[in-house]
């Protein structure tokens, strides 16, 4: 996907879910695994060299927490490597 005519527009969609997950977190509790659900759709992006760095506290915070549960023996995916 990311190497298609439609790359940027993915690489924009998916870099945006972190972001979109911490707003609605904020406001409404119960959301997390849905969120988690949603990126875990996206981890090869995520856990790409190019993926999503997460720019805030909470969006690192669930970067590193999609991380744990999609790696739980080995965590290998920060969304920054």
């Amino acid at each position: 996907m990311i190497q298609s005519d439609q790359g940027g527009a993915y690489r924009a969609f998916v870099d945006h879910l972190p972001y979109s997950a911490e707003q609605m977190l904020e406001v409404s509790d119960g959301w997390e695994d849905t969120f988690l659900k949603e990126l875990a759709v996206h981890s090869d992006y995520i856990c790409s060299v190019d993926g999503p760095v997460g720019e805030t506290e909470d969006t690192l915070r669930l970067i590193a927490r999609f991380n744990i549960l999609s790696y739980p023996s080995t965590p290998v995916c920060s969304g920054s490597q």
